[in-house]
């Protein structure tokens, strides 16, 4: 079905609503994959839930405050009961039951080393969780049990890593050096190159697992069509968004991969939406007259009815989608 640019643009500034936090920067969002529920944490180590509505009272659902956890990594596990959290400051992972309220601290297994875990990635069940380690390396783990399922290496240091949407088998990653790397947990490994790339930053796959998108230090952001990344070493990027004016830190893909929004923390007012088929930036999206802050992180709701933003100064934006009827 054809869609104009101009149909999945966000709705009007009076369809947008936001609250400040007790928190600054607001380093990670994340809506629950079921229920209306915008899950927002940060620097002081306070996890918060929202009710999704375009409402600016009356929003505020729960909170829980882990001390000395500035959380830097957030996913949710199986069923969407429960929430892990992670931070670059402690060597272990917060577990929070959004139902009971109960929080879990979970240690490393004692074959890893001791190091902080501050960036991780959870498979689409939640069974699986991925996090960078030192020494280029990528530790699977059971979400579950902690237990080490796998030892991954790269070449150089990882910036991102990703699960391919809807497995828990295979691994997306981006060195810092711009390198594309695709593990299978069977032992497979296909690297190649992400064009142009001074330093990689951010890598993010569509949900229907046909778009990869690889963010730099330079702002630019490159597309790639996956059956040609999966096939070269090389490959060719499909659209190259340099708009972006400082580094690319945040990607989100709406749910039917139409669009994208991409942000950086370094300036204000740098977040931009993109309508893929067209490789078209909407240019007043934010618009002129506004003046966003510095933006930490992006979302989509899993039907791409709305767009949560958050920012450095603690400011939770939310942005209402036009186009999707559904939350």
């Amino acid at each position: 079905m054809e869609q104009s640019t101009k149909a999945i643009y966000p709705s009007s500034t009076s369809s947008r609503t936001s609250v400040s936090l007790l928190q600054r920067p607001i380093n990670c969002v994340l809506f629950h994959n079921v229920r209306p529920v915008l899950i927002a944490s940060g620097a002081s180590g306070m996890v918060q839930l929202f009710r999704v509505r375009l409402s600016e009272e009356g929003n505020f659902l729960q909170s829980v405050r882990f001390s000395n956890f500035p959380v830097t990594s957030m996913g949710m596990l199986t069923g969407g009961c429960s929430i892990m959290c992670g931070s670059i400051r402690q060597e272990y992972l917060m577990k929070y039951d959004l139902e009971e309220g109960a929080v879990m601290q979970l240690r490393l297994p004692k074959c890893i080393p001791n190091q902080n875990i501050g960036r991780f990635a959870i498979s689409k069940d939640g069974s699986l969780l991925a996090m960078i380690a030192r020494n280029a390396q990528v530790y699977v783990l059971s979400s579950s049990s902690m237990e080490l399922v796998k030892t991954l290496s790269a070449p150089t240091d990882l910036a991102s890593v990703q699960f391919f949407p809807g497995s828990n088998n295979e691994i997306w990653a981006l060195t810092e050096r711009g390198e594309v790397i695709i593990w299978n947990l069977n032992g497979y490994q296909h690297l190649l190159r992400d064009e142009g790339a001074v330093r990689g930053t951010k890598i993010r796959l569509s949900i229907d697992g046909n778009t990869i998108a690889c963010g730099s230090n330079t702002g630019i952001v490159n597309l790639y069509d996956v059956a040609d990344v999966r096939n070269s070493t090389e490959p060719k990027p499909r659209v190259v968004v340099p708009n972006l004016l400082t580094s690319c830190d945040s990607i989100a893909f709406t749910h039917d991969s139409q669009a994208m929004a991409f942000s950086s923390n370094v300036k204000k007012n740098q977040i931009k939406l993109l309508h893929i088929a067209s490789s078209t930036v909407f240019k007043n999206f934010p618009k002129r007259h506004e003046k966003m802050p510095n933006i930490e992180c992006v979302e989509f709701s899993p039907h791409s009815a709305f767009l949560a933003i958050g920012c450095g100064n603690g400011q939770l934006i939310l942005e209402r989608m036009n186009y999707y009827e559904d939350y």
